[in-house]
């Protein structure tokens, strides 16, 4: 009866031992992840801080590198459109000419305001930069020596207005009187195109 019993209490007992000790390591390994997992994501642990920390940092340098793109992109464009913006001032500084009456060096209203805006365009400009021609020009009518002198005359009165408006740029004068027209007929409609000044950047 006694080794029933003591069969009885090994089958009973050592079963129980062993899942007592199967199941606590199991559960303790459960409790170790669990406070893992709560440790890296608390908000005051050293390693989260620092992990944040680092974000930030990527992150910043990320944005100023794109802001420094669109820095560099915005000036580009504004250059070109510069660029282009003088180029136009200069082809209209040279294309557009200055008209006397006939037989005349007085300056026209018109011929007062267009020379303003040459003015402030070459007081925009460093003298040492560039050297301007003005050309005297004249219709057909008179004789060429006569016309050379008007055509000098015409070229003076432009200097003369541009140095009074302070342009300090070089300046000489030329006159070609009629030999170089604009416009070749022999009426008023060409000779009011060739009775001019006009001008050349060197």
């Amino acid at each position: 009866m006694k080794k029933v019993w003591i069969v009885v209490l090994v089958m009973v007992v050592i079963p129980g031992l062993l899942l007592t000790v199967s199941c606590k390591p199991r559960v303790n390994s459960e409790q170790g992840l669990s406070t893992k997992t709560r440790v890296s994501n608390d908000p005051n642990d050293p390693a989260t801080l620092a992990r944040i920390k680092e974000q930030k940092r990527t992150e910043a340098i990320k944005e100023q590198k794109r802001l420094e793109a669109i820095r560099q992109r915005d000036l580009e464009d504004h250059r070109r459109i510069q660029a282009i913006t003088e180029q136009k001032k200069r082809e209209n500084f040279e294309f557009s000419h200055i008209y006397f009456e006939f037989d005349s060096a007085v300056l026209t209203p018109h011929g007062q305001k267009n020379l303003r805006e040459k003015a402030e365009w070459l007081r925009n400009n460093p003298s040492g930069r560039m050297m301007v021609e003005i050309e005297g020009h004249c219709d057909e009518r008179g004789t060429n020596a006569y016309n050379l002198a008007l055509g000098d005359r015409r070229s003076q009165s432009i200097k003369s207005f541009l140095e009074g408006m302070g342009v300090q740029t070089t300046m000489q004068t030329i006159s070609y009187g009629e030999e170089r027209p604009a416009k070749a007929c022999h009426n008023e409609s060409c000779w009011k195109f060739n009775r001019r000044v006009q001008f050349v950047i060197k």
